[in-house]
């Protein structure tokens, strides 16, 4: 099994443990930008969960994305939850952690995916986004992460909130 088939089958199981009161959305990242399931978060019924199903199982990987830029797209919906997956540590990890919690709505918690994360510093960085965001940070083998301490000279730290307005919020 590939690591993007993982990614699939992480994907899968956490949607099918979301209720029918909550709403979802799967947006991909590539070269190509980023792609949404639907343009805005779906009720979790049967039905919706088989069509992301059918969708993910058509999305193929290409290229690399940017990150970021999902999370901040995801950001800006009204999702009761976001899963956030990343293969490259960010470029500044306690900015980006710092702007995640100042973008997001007070109802949405940030959870992670570590199935593609290579590195201390990404994982504990996944780990650090969810924890700080009322998420859940599940590993490669799908279990979930409870806790995580941060690796020797780790960059990511418990940062101080920027002040001004958000990157993430349109000027």
């Amino acid at each position: 099994m590939s690591a993007f088939d993982r990614l699939r089958d992480q994907v899968e199981r956490a949607v099918t443990g979301l209720d029918g009161k909550q709403r979802f959305n799967v947006l991909c990242v590539s070269e190509d930008g980023v792609k949404s399931f639907v343009p805005d978060p779906v009720p979790a019924s049967e039905a919706n969960k088989q069509r992301l199903f059918d969708f993910i199982g058509r999305v193929q990987p290409r290229g690399s994305g940017h990150g970021p830029t999902g999370l901040v797209t995801a950001l800006k919906s009204d999702a009761d939850v976001v899963w956030y997956e990343a293969n490259d540590m960010p470029i500044a990890p306690r900015l980006q952690l710092a702007e995640a919690a100042k973008a997001r709505k007070p109802h949405t918690r940030i959870s992670t995916v570590l199935t593609f994360a290579d590195n201390d510093d990404l994982r504990f960085f996944l780990w650090k986004l969810a924890h700080d965001n009322g998420g859940v940070c599940m590993g490669a083998d799908g279990k979930r992460v409870e806790k995580m301490e941060p690796p020797p000279g780790s960059e990511v730290i418990d940062p101080e909130p920027p002040s001004g307005p958000s990157v993430f919020q349109e000027k």
